[in-house]
């Protein structure tokens, strides 16, 4: 008896099902790929963005942003937002001072040097300490107002005055450059946790083998 030729069989359909998801498989792959090698990118183009708006923040006030964040604005004592076992938190006052001045009013900076903004922000890649979306119905206080990483991590900030008190990078024992104590010692750090969301404890943070950094990219 002649097989009919006129359709295909349970085993030809599955060879195909197989080779369409093996294409499927593949393809996916190299997508997640360019994904992930285009945040990573994106953050390293941020932290750039960040030194430059940092530096001149500098030269026109004489002072580098306050690390961590905040409950308050100045004037007053800074009050950031720190539990002895963490360190300090985030970049809530950095986002202030460069974009609204520590007032938190761009047109009556507290500081008259201040020529800001000096950054131009997303206000889809702002959110809270935990990286969550601010909340439209309440008003945010700006100094615990977070600028978020591609992974809406926010990015961690200390400047060199703070790293002994609130937790800077220290430069390994083992490092060719172990003659310096922190990393940028006289400037500041800037850290974002990476696609894994965390990093090394203090005091090797921003070290994790996917931490993105001003110190290690």
């Amino acid at each position: 008896m002649k097989r009919s030729t006129g359709g295909i069989t349970i085993i030809e359909l599955l060879v195909v099902v197989a080779i369409v998801g093996l294409l499927a498989t593949i393809a996916y792959s190299v997508y997640s790929g360019h994904i992930f090698r285009a945040k990573v990118a994106a953050a390293a183009t941020q932290i750039h963005e960040l030194e430059l708006a940092i530096t001149q923040y500098e030269v026109d006030t004489g002072q580098y942003p306050p690390s961590s964040s905040g409950t308050r604005l100045a004037p007053g004592p800074i009050d950031p937002i720190n539990d002895p076992g963490l360190g300090a938190i985030g970049c809530g006052y950095l986002v202030t001072c460069l974009t609204a001045s520590l007032s938190g009013n761009p047109y009556n900076p507290i500081d008259p040097r201040w020529r800001g903004p000096y950054i131009e922000i997303n206000q889809s890649r702002v959110g809270d300490v935990f990286g969550q979306p601010l909340d439209p119905a309440q008003p945010a206080i700006l100094p615990q107002v977070q600028l978020l990483d591609p992974w809406n991590t926010p990015y961690y900030y200390i400047r060199s005055a703070d790293y002994a008190t609130y937790g800077g990078t220290r430069v390994p024992t083992n490092s060719p450059f172990a003659a310096e104590i922190w990393y940028n010692p006289s400037t500041f750090q800037i850290v974002s946790y990476g696609p894994n969301g965390s990093s090394q404890p203090r005091p090797y943070l921003g070290t994790d083998y996917d931490d993105i950094s001003n110190f290690r990219y």
